[in-house]
């Protein structure tokens, strides 16, 4: 149960530039709805990710945020990877704010999202996998993060 055999390098987005949650909810609905994908979740990326904070913060803590939009529609799952420039206020459960957002789509029906999910905290739990994402340089040292600790 690897993550970096199931993100793919189009999927990651570096150097996002918004100066609070509500601006990145926004920016990151309008690259997922450019992204050629299975999931074409359309016009309601950002009603679904507003819904999903809506119920809870995604801001899991440790300056991460991981989150998921159901598609019924899907019939594959995508893994987005976003870093922000700067670190932003995403209600996190610890009160520090997020540099990292995971966004799984997909339909729950056809995947298990929470085995998807399981795969990131699994790599989230390791002590040097945060500060390495965020120092990483490029989507190559990305993947390379991803890889060495999966």
């Amino acid at each position: 149960m690897k993550l970096r055999k199931d993100i793919k390098r189009d999927r990651i987005f570096l150097d996002i530039d918004v100066s609070d949650k509500s601006a990145f909810l926004i920016k990151a609905a309008e690259i997922i709805a450019e992204v050629e994908t299975a999931c074409k979740c359309g016009e309601n990326v950002y009603e679904k990710l507003v819904e999903r904070e809506a119920i809870m913060s995604t801001g899991i803590g440790n300056h991460v945020a991981v989150s998921e939009i159901v598609e019924p529609e899907c019939h594959t799952f995508d893994i987005f990877l976003f870093r922000v420039q700067e670190s932003i206020d995403f209600d996190a459960l610890d009160g520090k704010p997020v540099r990292i957002i995971f966004i799984v789509v997909g339909n729950r029906d056809i995947f298990d999202i929470a085995k998807i999910l399981a795969k990131i905290d699994r790599l989230l739990k390791k002590e040097t996998f945060i500060p390495a994402l965020i120092a990483a340089h490029d989507v190559d040292d990305i993947l390379k993060v991803i890889e060495d600790h999966d």
